[in-house]
């Protein structure tokens, strides 16, 4: 499986500000592009910050503060008021705001059962490979890593030892439903017909966009140790990708909500 960035929103974290600002503001965010410096200043005047966000922020080259301070209306400032303010809201459960910032990932070879898993979270959106207009005649088929070890771990069940040539029966499997596939569309059967013997382990690729507050709500619920493996796998590739969008956000986020990653 492999995810990657197509688009998200531009200033993320600084958009979120802005929203926030302006639900305490007598004054209106109209005009306010917080990719200006001087604009973003006047919108964060008045947000405390600490040493500790200091200290976590990089300044840029001559905004270098000195003993906890920092050059109010500078690029470092504005990043410190921005840090701290996304910890207060993660802290307040003020998520409202983080559904501002959108992006939109592309994933490639990804199960139908992980699909249907990642599909039942109805704020995201989906544009998925369509099995009635592709060709799946040498279909990619993703093999549970439980059919190639000798143990297995499931919420229902526990710890299970897995006999030897569960591999061997896998395969065979998936050969007899490809071939099977094929001699179907070589006998004019649809493909949108003749998809119904493909495996259930028949990856996909597909297009999926959430904002900030959902792929947190998703990774609360699938990121945990016990969620099924692949789509721990994905929930994990989204969250280094939005840590690249959003540092201060998945900083809070982490902080507010530990848990047991997967090993």
């Amino acid at each position: 499986m492999d995810v990657d960035v197509i688009d998200h929103t531009q200033n993320p974290e600084r958009t979120i500000c802005v929203a926030a600002r302006g639900d305490y503001s007598s004054n209106s965010m109209v005009g306010v592009d917080p990719s200006i410096e001087r604009h973003y200043a006047d919108v964060m005047e008045s947000v405390e910050y600490d040493e500790e966000d200091v200290e976590a922020v990089v300044p840029t080259v001559g905004d270098i503060p000195v003993s906890g301070t920092v050059r109010e209306g500078t690029s470092h400032a504005n990043n410190v008021k921005t840090r701290s303010l996304i910890h207060q809201l993660i802290q307040r459960g003020h998520y409202g705001v983080f559904e501002h910032v959108q992006i939109t990932f592309a994933v490639e070879g990804i199960s139908r059962p992980c699909m249907a898993q990642l599909t039942r979270h109805r704020h995201l959106s989906f544009d998925v490979q369509s099995q009635r207009y592709c060709e799946f005649d040498n279909a990619s088929v993703r093999r549970p890593p439980s059919v190639e070890s000798d143990s297995a771990v499931s919420r229902d069940e526990g710890v299970t030892d897995v006999a030897e040539g569960t591999e061997r029966i896998f395969d065979d499997a998936v050969q007899t439903a490809l071939t099977a596939y094929n001699d179907l569309r070589e006998k004019g059967v649809p493909k949108e017909d003749a998809r119904f013997v493909l495996p259930e382990g028949t990856m996909v690729n597909l297009t999926m966009t959430a904002n900030l507050r959902s792929l947190m709500h998703v990774a609360n619920l699938r990121a945990k140790a016990d969620a099924q493996w692949e789509i721990r796998e994905l929930t994990e590739q989204l969250l280094e990708l939005t840590e690249e969008i959003a540092p201060y956000t998945m900083e809070a986020w982490e902080e507010q909500t530990p848990m047991e990653i997967s090993p």
